[in-house]
């Protein structure tokens, strides 16, 4: 029987900005949220363009040559990222993120190319919307939500900016003291 490996296609932050959201953790976890949160450590902070979850580790090259197609059509672009908020917007929080102010619609083209170059490979396409953010932290007990989102509203962020120069295939190797993200294939975007 064949190997699969958890997969995702993302973007890197930069070391910058990683530093940025290690700030913003950690006024997070100084206030009192009333719940339990497992933070994601910075150095693992991506913004996610496609999760594929479990993969052939055959397919890991014809994967890096869809990326590679749909990334030729892709100029680099500018992100900018800012203000924090949480997933899902009504209901019980589960994740708090920081969103992509600047860049979303380059992101939503390219993964829209990107996920029409997997179906042609016979991955099936995401079942939710694609939403652009930076996951912070996974709510894991359930908190006072009001008190959580006025925590969020108030908190001020920096300004963030990055320019997108590559698509990354990870994999994913899930484990007890949190996620190890292991680059499989770098595709770089087009030069501007």
């Amino acid at each position: 029987m064949e190997e699969t490996i958890r997969t995702f296609i993302a973007i890197e932050p930069t070391s910058e900005i990683r530093a940025i959201l290690r700030e913003i953790q950690n006024r997070l976890q100084q206030a009192d949220l009333g719940a339990k949160v497992s933070w994601v450590k910075p150095e693992g902070i991506h913004l996610t363009i496609r999760f594929l979850g479990d993969v052939a580790s055959s397919q890991v090259e014809e994967i890096g040559s869809a990326m590679g197609r749909a990334a030729g059509g892709h100029n680099k672009f500018r992100i900018a990222c800012g203000g924090v908020g949480v997933f899902p917007e009504s209901g019980n929080p589960r994740v708090i993120w920081v969103g992509i102010t600047k860049g979303v619609d380059s992101l939503s083209r390219l993964s829209k190319d990107i996920n029409m170059q997997l179906s042609q490979l016979g991955l099936p396409p995401e079942d939710k919307a694609f939403r652009a953010h930076l996951t912070l932290g996974r709510v894991k007990s359930r908190l006072d939500r009001n008190r959580l989102l006025s925590l969020v509203e108030k908190l001020e962020t920096p300004s963030m900016e990055m320019i997108a120069e590559e698509v990354i295939l990870f994999r994913s190797d899930l484990r007890p003291q949190g996620a190890i993200y292991t680059p499989l294939k770098r595709v770089a975007l087009t030069p501007s």
